[in-house]
């Protein structure tokens, strides 16, 4: 292979994999940078990386699964209520699969798995300057909802002059950073937390991780506030420290980031100031959420955001009822939520979406896949061969309980590529350190 070839294709490969960490932060209406470099990407998969991908690797369940989810929903366009809505959809599985793909034929070594977690982690912490400079400066990312400028990128914010003062206050330090969303920055940040936590160097992965669980709570994300939490936890189970050290440094990583939210004053001054109690609120809303879930009735005459998702997953099992498993097909949640006239076109909750769209057959898949990888990532991670190999089983392993639980907080993931470089990453992982090089993973293996 010419080496001018190789050297471009890698100086593309990292340019690519920021693209997918930045997403719509870098874009002009629905054209992202990283949809510019896509097409590079395909053709660089069919001749520079060609003779460097293993070809029996698309033969393994844990690959083959991404497949079978594409075709999946392609075949279901023919039920769906909206065949060109499927197709959609259809797509975005694809371009998932194609970074899945990527990382297969990229990541080869552990010196691509080295310099993919440095290019994500320096993302994250251009990011996360970002985000800090919007809580505290008033300064917003062009292509922010929140921006003034962001007219200026063919994408419509939010109107900021149809907010009342008070809201208008409140927003004005709620970071987005690249992600356009809270959630979704919020989700980025959570599921990067396990890389912070696992990191070798004590100090520097504390005041990380400090920064980063200060930046979901800033952002107001229950759901990634709760897959921080099970991070934690994680970490404390399979940290490399003493447990008594870890204990300490858990205990002062909550106790720390938490005063500096709660404390540390912000320019938007009074209302959002007076607000910041939000997360203990939240965790009131939480403790009677399951009681409505299965109850009979809502908090009356309140329509606050936890009531809003259980209506959302009412009608979504009440969907899946009416197809009697088999799903509405890929993007028919969208059309159910239109027919029933709810003001909301998405299930926000990724897990939900996957079982109305594609019915039991692809949730059990999805569930099958995801925790056959979790387990195989944990037997990794308890007995790796090297140091960086435990570190890497170890994060992505947390990293997946995290995204778990921290995606419920997403409208929808479905086009969330970190989540696709994740999973691709995860399988990169395995097949670099898997005990049988180059051979299909199973749970022999």
């Amino acid at each position: 292979m010419n080496r001018l070839a190789l050297e471009f294709g890698d100086r593309l490969a990292v340019m690519f994999t920021a693209s997918i960490c930045i997403g719509v932060g870098l874009s002009y209406g629905q054209i992202y940078l990283f949809h510019l470099l896509l097409p590079l990407i395909v053709v660089s998969l069919l001749t520079i990386y060609r003779q460097r991908f293993d070809f029996r690797q698309l033969k393994a369940p844990a690959t083959l699964f991404f497949v079978f989810w594409f075709g999946w929903y392609l075949i279901s366009s023919t039920w769906a209520p909206d065949a060109r809505l499927a197709i959609k959809y259809a797509v975005f599985v694809l371009i998932g699969l194609t970074i899945v793909f990527f990382c297969l034929a990229w990541i080869r070594g552990e010196a691509e798995l080295l310099l993919v977690k440095r290019i994500v982690l320096a993302v994250m912490l251009v990011e996360a300057l970002i985000g800090l400079l919007e809580i505290y400066t008033g300064f917003r990312w062009p292509w922010s909802p929140y921006s003034e400028l962001v007219g200026y990128f063919g994408r419509e914010g939010t109107n900021l002059q149809a907010l009342t003062p008070y809201q208008r206050d409140y927003i004005s330090a709620v970071p987005t950073g690249f992600h356009w969303n809270p959630n979704h920055f919020a989700l980025f940040m959570a599921m990067l937390l396990p890389y912070a936590l696992f990191a070798k160097r004590l100090l520097p992965g504390f005041m990380l991780a400090s920064v980063i669980l200060l930046l979901v709570l800033f952002a107001g994300s229950r759901a990634s506030l709760i897959g921080t939490g099970v991070g934690i936890l994680g970490w404390l189970v399979l940290g490399g420290h003493s447990i008594w050290k870890r204990v300490f440094m858990a205990a002062a990583l909550v106790a720390f980031s938490y005063a500096s939210y709660l404390y540390v004053p912000v320019p938007s001054g009074k209302v959002f100031n007076e607000t910041r109690t939000r997360p203990k609120q939240d965790l009131v809303q939480l403790s009677g959420a399951v009681e409505r879930l299965v109850g009979e009735h809502e908090s009356a005459g309140k329509e606050d955001s936890v009531n809003i998702r259980i209506r959302l997953m009412r009608s979504g099992f009440r969907a899946v009822r009416s197809t009697r498993g088999l799903g509405l097909g890929a993007g028919g949640h969208v059309r159910r939520l239109q027919q029933e006239g709810m003001m909301i076109h998405s299930l926000h909750n990724f897990w939900l979406e996957l079982l109305v769209d594609g019915g039991v057959v692809l949730a059990l898949s999805m569930g099958g896949w995801y925790i056959f990888v979790a387990w195989r990532l944990l037997r990794l991670g308890l007995s790796p061969p090297s140091a960086q190999a435990g570190y890497f089983a170890r994060s992505l392993f947390v990293s997946l309980l995290v995204f778990f639980f921290a995606s419920v907080s997403a409208s929808s993931v479905i086009y969330f590529l970190p989540m696709w470089l994740l999973f691709g990453v995860a399988l990169a992982c395995l097949s670099i350190y898997s005990p049988r090089t180059g051979q299909p993973l199973t749970m022999a293996s």
